[in-house]
């Protein structure tokens, strides 16, 4: 048998050319009239085929020959011939007739290939398709709750200033009578005595409702930190005035110490810190039922250490960390009014300073709350701040009247101002509404003006724009219910000259007006 093309006569060979054009392997067999075999050009194996020796009946090796007119010229495309093989079968009637069989096997893989990948990209791509769907889905689903939880936290956060200052307001107005009173009936000892119980009891309130206001803006990330030059002496001074009548009460011993080496006056929140030591102390107070409680300050290289020490029944070891846990209360503790919110904003807020509270305790020898805060020296404060100076500011413009335009819609809160401001020195000009503060302003052109922030029509802060958009020269300042370093910086960038929170010191107020006016 010859495997060479050139060797099939001239005829057959252009033909099988022609039809071997697009394949990769030929066999051509001639066979006889009555189906044997004649002659073989190709090798067979190459196409998985075995065939009879010469002049023996080829069908039984082709079953595809059954039946087939070999006289005729036929074409049989992808014929599976069994294993692997797969080829088209060209008949070419003659003497002998050719059977010629292309290979088809690269082809028929190729498109099987092919297929199987199209198949395979199409699944991939309907997954592609499946998971971006999702991901579609995911990032709305994503976007509308972020929505959703920044509307929750502008909500949470307006409805906070809002009880801010419905609870700042009349608090205002309580702590300011109070002094205004106590400035007044300074002789009466016995009256004197009366109004400071009204006074801390009305700081306690204050107490409550702060550590309650305090929860809701920890919750929602809106409480900040502000310093100020504090007067640590000062400051423990009034905790004890609110704090040892409550002790006495239950025959407990009181003691704040302030060791030698406290400086006068440090850089620090005196509010927060007020409001942390107010709760440990109550805390204490409430929980010890003979003995004594104890505050110690000091200071060392830059840090500030307050130690609250109590005689009672003291923590548990395995209770000593969800004591921090709002709203924990322990064992027997039900029996004890509050709602468990003080430790854990003492903690927050002394981390918030920078620093940490700490607790050590035994059970049946008493507790012991730590503070440990950064606090660095301040510049020495204006001593006219001092309580004991309110009479003589009340007459220190005796004799004088210095117009100042006062803005409050609040009635009580502006007779309160009225009742501290007249004694003083100044001359009223009244304003209930926004715009009705912007007419007086620029038509009779006081030196002062008191801006309250939220008031009817125009706001305090839009009221100063229009101001000093208009020209006006005079001192500006704003009284807010609202507290925090983001809020003063906004104040002064409208134009006002200082911002005050409420519940307002009165001292502090008139010391404010004499400085800016003194300033202007």
């Amino acid at each position: 048998m010859s495997q060479r093309l050139d060797d099939l006569p001239p005829t057959l060979r252009d033909r099988v050319s022609q039809l071997m054009a697009h394949s990769f392997n030929c066999l051509c067999v001639g066979v006889d009239s009555v189906g044997r075999l004649v002659e073989v050009f190709g090798d067979p194996a190459g196409l998985g085929l075995e065939l009879p020796a010469t002049g023996e009946p080829l069908e039984g090796f082709l079953p595809v020959l059954t039946g087939l007119d070999l006289s005729e010229a036929a074409e049989l495309s992808a014929l599976d011939l069994g294993g692997s093989a797969v080829v088209d079968l060209h008949v070419l009637p003659g003497n002998p007739a050719w059977l010629v069989l292309i290979d088809r096997r690269s082809e028929v893989a190729a498109s099987r290939h092919f297929q199987q990948a199209t198949n395979e990209t199409r699944l991939v791509n309907a997954e592609q398709r499946r998971l971006m769907e999702q991901l579609i889905d995911s990032r709305a689903e994503l976007a509308l709750r972020k929505q959703e939880a920044e509307d929750s936290s502008r909500k949470k956060t307006e409805f906070i200033a809002s009880m801010a200052h419905e609870f700042r307001t009349p608090l205002t107005s309580v702590l300011g009578y109070i002094q205004l009173l106590s400035a007044r009936v300074a002789e009466d000892s016995g009256a004197t005595e009366q109004l400071a119980a009204v006074d801390r009891a009305a700081r306690h309130l204050l107490s409550l409702v702060e550590n309650n206001l305090d929860q809701a803006r920890l919750e929602a990330g809106s409480l900040v930190i502000h310093r100020v030059d504090a007067d640590l002496r000062r400051l423990v001074d009034d905790l004890t005035v609110i704090l040892a009548p409550l002790a006495a009460d239950k025959g407990l011993s009181f003691g704040a110490y302030v060791e030698d080496e406290v400086p006068q006056n440090l850089w620090l929140d005196d509010v927060r810190l007020r409001q942390v030591l107010v709760n440990l102390l109550s805390n204490a107070i409430k929980f010890t039922d003979e003995g004594n409680v104890s505050l110690n300050v000091s200071w060392r290289d830059g840090w500030l250490d307050c130690e609250v020490h109590d005689t009672g029944p003291g923590i548990p070891e395995n209770a000593q960390a969800r004591i921090f846990e709002a709203f924990a209360r322990l064992e027997h503790s039900e029996l004890k009014p509050g709602a468990g919110l003080g430790l854990n904003i003492s903690m927050r807020l002394a981390q918030l300073m920078g620093g940490e509270l700490a607790l050590r305790s035994q059970p049946g020898k008493g507790s012991a709350f730590i503070l440990h805060l950064p606090a660095r020296l301040a510049r020495e404060r204006d001593r006219s701040l001092v309580h004991g100076e309110l009479g003589a500011q009340l007459k220190r413009r005796a004799g004088t009247r210095v117009p100042v335009l006062v803005a409050e819609d609040n009635p009580d809160i502006m007779q309160l101002l009225q009742a501290f401001l007249e004694p003083a020195g100044y001359a009223l000009i009244k304003a209930q509404t926004g715009d009705e503060a912007v007419t007086r302003a620029m038509d009779q052109r006081p030196p002062l003006a008191i801006l309250d922030m939220n008031m009817p029509g125009l706001s305090g802060m839009q009221v100063a724009t229009r101001l000093r958009e208009a020209g006006f020269g005079g001192r500006l300042l704003a009284l807010t219910a609202t507290r925090g370093s983001e809020h003063r910086h906004a104040a002064l960038a409208a134009g006002f000259d200082e911002f005050m929170s409420k519940p307002v010191q009165m001292p502090h107020l008139l010391s404010t007006l004499e400085r800016l006016l003194q300033d202007g």
